[in-house]
């Protein structure tokens, strides 16, 4: 399945964000290995070597979708969610995580 645009500048506004805001000095977009059980849309590590993951979700089932997701084989020490402005912030109620 392919990314959408708006999903893919998502990524890109959060690796931008990351280096910058977070001082990440490694940023790696969708990274894909065999050894993952979650890939990441963005994932960070700053000079301590805390990683920091950001997922895009560009509609507010995938948000819904994000929400269920179990925590046990998630990567990332801090977690954000980035969304559209479009996307309307009442469909996050149920996530317990960041949005940025």
């Amino acid at each position: 399945m392919s990314e959408s645009r708006e999903h893919q500048a998502l990524i890109e506004r959060a690796a931008l964000w990351l280096k910058v805001s977070r001082r990440c000095e490694i940023v790696l977009c969708s990274p894909q290995h065999p050894i993952l059980r979650e890939r990441p849309d963005v994932i960070g590590w700053d000079r301590r070597g805390l990683s920091y993951t950001v997922e895009a979700k560009v509609s507010a089932d995938d948000l819904r979708r994000e929400a269920t997701k179990s925590w046990g084989y998630r990567v990332g020490l801090y977690r954000w969610i980035i969304t559209p402005d479009t996307l309307e912030w009442a469909s996050a109620d149920r996530y317990t995580g960041h949005l940025i």
